[in-house]
């Protein structure tokens, strides 16, 4: 048998982008991001790269982020004001916006990193070597959890090192409503809305379906650029998942992660917010999903294996 050729990891720079203000999305980002990056094989994998973080916040916040930031002796940092408008979505894709130039401009790669995002570690090196490619960008099916996974140690020990597969159980254990509601089986169902739906095969061992898999990894083309500032239509942060993909797929830019042993990531979210409505249970079309764009579809053909440590 010939050697195996690694394929290389591109060695453009890397650009990280969070936009957080007020304590509460301050305070979570400590728990999220900025712990998650500060475990051992993620934070070796930002090492490894030109790193910039670039930090969309207010005055007041600014401080915090850069204080915890630091800590992570990375290459730089930078931070801007967040543009106001009445529409909290306008002001986000205005900032996104100005990432996407900066990274045109500085041939980068940008990590998205919301305040609300948990990594497994290891998941960082995972992702860089799948979006090895110019111009891919890499899509993760995370699942939504409480903010109770914070306050059981037994679960979730933030202190120590959290790999793909304890953080899969432990969310798993503090499902957030759109998803313990979106489990295959139940009478009613919230998937036709929420757009996920998933069946646990044994103990510790999920087959996933989810429209919309977020991209965690971007590089951007001169026509992403004027795809998210388009005139010609009202454009929001949203658009991120819900129309940006279609324009991926067609130029055959996606990947999509198919296993959390490669990456996992989860998003903690309030009690009370982003809770679908459930429906009756079609069981001849339990994964139907209330809008049918092209990368919809594509995703619907997908099952995503979560793995936890509970075999």
């Amino acid at each position: 048998m010939g050697s195996v050729i690694k394929e290389p990891i591109l060695k453009n720079k890397l650009r990280i982008y969070t936009a957080a203000w007020n304590d509460k999305y301050i305070d979570l980002f400590e728990k999220t991001v900025f712990r998650s990056f500060s475990w051992p094989d993620n934070l070796k994998t930002l090492k490894n790269e030109n790193v910039t973080w670039s930090f969309y916040t207010n005055k007041e916040s600014s401080t915090k982020l850069l204080q915890l930031a630091k800590r992570l002796e990375l290459d730089n940092y930078e931070v801007r004001e967040v543009p106001h408008h009445s529409d909290m979505g306008v002001s986000l894709l205005k900032c996104f916006s100005r990432e996407i130039e900066h990274c045109l401009s500085d041939n980068a790669k940008l990590l998205l990193a919301p305040p609300d995002s948990l990594f497994g570690d290891g998941s960082l090196k995972s992702i860089f070597e799948l979006g090895s490619q110019p111009e891919s960008c890499v899509a993760v099916a995370h699942p939504r959890v409480l903010n109770t996974i914070f306050e059981y140690p037994e679960d979730l020990n933030l202190n120590e090192p959290v790999t793909n597969s304890q953080l899969v159980s432990a969310s798993f254990r503090h499902l957030h409503r759109s998803w313990s509601e979106a489990q295959y089986g139940y009478d009613k169902i919230n998937s036709y809305v929420g757009g996920v739906m998933w069946r646990q095969i044994k103990k510790g061992l999920y087959s996933i379906q989810h429209r919309l898999p977020t991209n965690y990894l971007m590089h951007f083309t001169q026509s992403d650029l004027q795809f998210f500032t388009d005139p010609k239509r009202y454009c929001v942060f949203g658009d991120i998942d819900h129309l940006w993909p279609m324009k991926l797929i067609e130029e055959q830019r996606q990947r999509v992660v198919g296993s959390s042993d490669l990456a996992f990531i989860c998003e903690v979210t309030d009690k009370q917010m982003n809770i679908p409505p459930n429906y009756p249970l079609d069981r001849n079309e339990p994964d139907r999903f209330w809008r049918n764009a092209y990368h919809n579809k594509i995703f619907r053909q997908f099952n995503v294996v979560f793995r936890g440590v509970e075999l």
